[in-house]
């Protein structure tokens, strides 16, 4: 009997790079002898799938994405050529709709049999509704991470499955204990405050001197109050400094590197740019305030939330609250135009224990995780993923 024909991963963020590599090794636990090939980063490599091109270590946005657009027309040319001698059994586009809806063109073409398969159900509820026609011929399942998007695409006559999200089954296991040192001495009662500013350079140009002044300003009222800045490479701390506008960090607030989830455990609440690192909070029970500043963009945020976007919430907690009937989980200041004097009106009442504020984050926080209670990512996944194949 033949080998299955290969599949196809592409990522191009590092958060694709984690959702991706969970899927991967799955199948390869269950199919050892299916080749996967892959756009991606280091965790999809140590998953098991053979990189043509690392996608994930300069991911870009907005204006950086048009200078990107050459090089990404020579890269899907590559691939149309590729596809000529590689035929595959699916294409797995992981997020980033903006980069993939050519790529997944380039498949219907190439490889006409080719299943595509989204992983990550791209915002059309969000963005230019009228992508949603787009998703229809360039889909032909999407594996949703949220409730609700499924409800949503099959209003519109597209096949989709809720997978869940990792975030809430990693959240089960214990990390390994961080290096003596690691996290600041806290005074007993003390407020511990954890920073998110941005994966993205860009993003943390842009967020992180707003977050510092934000805290700062906790130092006013709790004096003792101490907090880590997460970054996720040792590497990043060169240019941390430049985004903090070359003065140093705040005092009380130390810069540590991959130990995220054990900061999660360390902390009392948390300052997060907006994105999955918001999720992975409230999986966690950290009360949080959340916050995407577009300052450099103002004007092509004020066109384009005209004439794009419908949404007017961005975060993932609220999104999933206002499906659930919740309302808004935390305050979400997206798009933020740098003002640090109402996040911090916002964060302040966090740090108390049993402020209504707290609590009531705390208990819509349960009420969320209760939603993907039972699903398991990878397996539903490769499941979902795997039937789909079943039925070419």
């Amino acid at each position: 009997m033949p080998p299955p024909l290969p599949l196809f991963f592409s990522a191009f963020e590092p958060s694709g790079d984690r959702l991706a590599a969970a899927l991967i090794a799955e199948i390869k636990r269950r199919e050892p002898e299916r080749v996967v090939y892959a756009y991606g980063g280091p965790m999809m490599e140590a998953a098991g799938a053979q990189l043509l091109e690392r996608t994930t270590d300069h991911a870009v946005m907005l204006l950086d994405a048009a200078k990107e657009f050459l090089n990404h027309r020579r890269r899907v040319a590559r691939l149309k050529a590729w596809f000529k001698t590689h035929p595959i059994s699916a294409f797995i586009p992981v997020d980033s709709p903006a980069a993939h809806w050519v790529m997944c063109k380039a498949v219907r073409a190439g490889c006409p049999s080719a299943k595509v398969i989204h992983l990550v159900c791209p915002q059309v509820w969000a963005w230019a509704p009228w992508r949603v026609n787009w998703l229809k011929k360039l889909t032909d399942r999407v594996l949703c991470l949220l409730p609700s998007e499924v409800d949503f695409l099959k209003q519109h006559g597209i096949p989709a499955s809720f997978v869940g999200h990792p975030v809430f089954e990693e959240v089960k296991i214990a990390p390994p204990p961080a290096p003596p040192g690691t996290f600041p001495a806290a005074d007993p009662g003390a407020p511990k405050i954890a920073i998110l500013a941005g994966s993205r350079k860009k993003e943390v140009l842009h967020n992180l001197q707003t977050f510092a002044e934000v805290f700062r300003q906790v130092r006013v009222k709790h004096p003792s109050a101490v907090g880590v800045l997460c970054m996720r490479r040792e590497a990043d701390a060169q240019w941390m400094n430049e985004a903090a506008g070359g003065a140093a960090l705040p005092e009380g607030l130390h810069a540590i590197s991959g130990l995220t989830p054990q900061a999660w455990e360390w902390c009392d609440a948390g300052l997060v740019k907006s994105g999955t690192s918001t999720l992975e909070a409230a999986a966690h029970r950290v009360p949080l305030v959340m916050m995407f500043n577009v300052v450099p963009w103002k004007w092509l945020w004020f066109i384009a939330s005209r004439t794009l976007i419908r949404t007017r919430t961005f975060g993932l907690p609220n999104l999933i609250g206002q499906s659930l009937g919740l309302g808004r989980v935390c305050p979400e200041f997206c798009p933020h135009f740098g003002d640090p004097a109402p996040v911090a009106a916002a964060f302040l009442p966090l740090l108390e224990k049993e402020s209504p504020e707290r609590l009531g984050q705390l208990r819509k926080f349960d009420a969320i995780a209760a939603a993907f209670a039972g699903k398991h990512f990878a397996k539903d996944g490769a499941d979902a993923l795997l039937d789909e194949l079943k039925n070419a």
